[in-house]
């Protein structure tokens, strides 16, 4: 076809196609298992929300795995304000944003670093780390402790961001070594703000 329909290809492979053609590839008994969908794309996702809506598709692959970090989609599509020939990825980046993952422009001329962070991503390490309440951004503090014992302090802005829609911290070339320990404090937002706003 030459229109392209990644998110309904991912949810047939996943879902509509599981126990036939598909069957064993999900591992539905494996829930220590990763789940990676990698989408390269010059098109925008034109699935039909017939075939899947993006709400639906993204709570869906929300649900596969008990934890977050198993479970990822990743774009690598037309920017923002378009490219290449076609329209940008609005729709791959909507669904990246709201599963996990990384996006990537297509427009970049070397793809090492979101091909590394890509494979980082799969094998179980991560650099994003999700809050369990809604923070004030200037009160976060981050701070590592290695499997020796060392502390190593991190800084907003040069060190890691901060994303308010998905309401995680990401580092931005530091990567945790299995079995450190990762404390992010921060003072609660719904603790300073008024009710009445």
């Amino acid at each position: 076809s030459g229109t392209e329909q990644g998110r309904a290809a991912a949810y047939s492979a996943l879902e509509i196609k599981r126990d036939t053609v598909n069957a064993g590839f999900l591992r539905a008994d494996d829930q220590d298992s990763g789940i990676h969908v990698i989408v390269i794309s010059d098109e925008d996702d034109y699935s039909t929300n017939s075939q899947v809506p993006i709400s639906e598709f993204i709570a869906y692959m929300n649900g596969l795995r008990a934890s977050d970090d198993l479970v990822s989609f990743n774009s690598i599509v037309n920017p923002p304000g378009g490219g290449l020939l076609n329209e940008p990825g609005d729709k791959y980046i909507q669904v990246t944003q709201g599963v996990g993952g990384l996006w990537q422009s297509l427009l970049e001329d070397d793809w090492t670093g979101v091909l590394d962070d890509l494979g980082i991503e799969v094998s179980g390490l991560k650099r994003e780390f999700f809050l369990s309440q809604l923070p004030v951004v200037d009160s976060l503090t981050v701070q590592v402790t290695d499997t020796a014992g060392n502390v190593h302090p991190f800084d907003l802005g040069p060190d890691y961001s901060y994303s308010e829609v998905r309401n995680s911290i990401t580092f931005k070339e530091y990567l945790p070594d299995p079995l450190s320990q990762v404390v992010i404090q921060y003072t609660v937002l719904a603790s300073v703000v008024d009710q009445g706003d």
